[in-house]
């Protein structure tokens, strides 16, 4: 589940509204609706909100698990979650070499090796960072597959 709690403590600790700050950056009405409401929004709009606030995206989203208790209960406890990069995939779709990806991230080849090849696990500041070059949503960045095999 989506939650801007982070965003309306941080408008209260920069003493700013959402409105004053929807209306700087260019968002509709709509779009401010979707915050108060916990909906979801592009990643260009959260970012446009953290460069303007100067801050990181944990300053501004939150992301819980969604329906835990009801998972539990229908399926017991997890065991196991493969979490999978999609990175390679869509650096290739939209052309890039690693090197041109990389620079676009600020981080080196060799950094962004070990992402494409699931061999670390990425912070959400990353993962927003290449969610926005890439023109995707993090959903379509990772793929999960739920393993409750004991």
């Amino acid at each position: 589940m989506i939650s801007y709690e982070p965003l309306f403590k941080t408008l209260e600790r920069k003493k700013t509204s959402l409105y004053s700050v929807m209306k700087e950056i260019g968002c509709s009405s709509a779009i401010r609706a979707k915050f108060r409401k916990n909906e979801n929004v592009s990643l260009d709009t959260i970012a446009k909100i953290c460069n303007h606030l100067h801050v990181p995206i944990e300053d501004v989203v939150d992301m819980k698990v969604q329906n835990s208790d009801q998972h539990i209960k229908e399926n017991g406890p997890l065991k196991d979650l493969d979490v999978h990069c999609n990175l390679r995939k869509l650096r290739k779709a939209k052309g890039y070499t690693m090197i041109r990806l990389a620079e676009l991230v600020g981080m080196n080849k060799g950094n962004l090796s070990k992402y494409e090849d699931n061999k670390v696990t990425m912070n959400v500041t990353t993962a927003a960072k290449f969610a926005i070059v890439l023109n995707c949503t993090l959903e379509e960045l990772f793929t999960y597959e739920e393993n409750n095999q004991v």
